[in-house]
């Protein structure tokens, strides 16, 4: 199976996300690091097997899967090592932070973790909070750009390197 990973636009807060394209069979899963927003639309296999749809040209909208996850906000651990992000689809962004807050001394592993970051989107803006400095700011986010680098109004934002 072959897949294009690129970059594009959240559907949610329009910020820069992951889109992973199966380019042989149609399916698709989008990503958004900046909230958390996920999609996917793939292939129900098991159901292509049983009703023996071998062709993608047999293949109707019966056969397809969507899973859309609108979250609450995007946790991103900060390993020493590695990172791992996570999306928060229940509760609010001030239980979240509460919660983080109140719990701090046993969340964080002085050995394990650097620092935790929980970030949302409020319909207008982006925000980001820093367990480690306990503040949460405004994120301005960077143009979603395409690989020659102009963004969707046709503006270049590629800059050469200048020694």
């Amino acid at each position: 199976m072959g897949s294009v990973i690129s970059s594009c636009e959240c559907p949610h807060c329009k910020g820069e996300a992951n889109e992973d394209f199966y380019y042989k069979t149609g399916e698709v899963y989008i990503m958004c690091s900046c909230c958390g927003y996920y999609l996917s639309h793939i292939l129900d296999r098991e159901k292509l097997e049983k009703d023996g749809k071998h062709l993608l040209s047999e293949i109707t909208e019966d056969y397809w899967i969507k899973e859309e996850v609108i979250p609450v906000a995007n946790y991103y651990e900060q390993f020493k090592e590695f990172g791992r992000s996570s999306t928060i689809s229940e509760g609010t962004v001030e239980e979240i932070l509460e919660n983080l807050q109140s719990n701090r001394d046993t969340i964080i592993d002085e050995e394990t973790y650097e620092n935790i970051l929980v970030n949302w989107y409020d319909g207008k803006r982006h925000y980001q909070f820093d367990l480690n400095r306990n503040t949460s700011e405004e994120v301005m986010l960077e143009p979603v750009l395409d690989s020659a680098g102009f963004d969707k109004e046709g503006n270049n934002h590629y800059q050469p390197n200048r020694l």
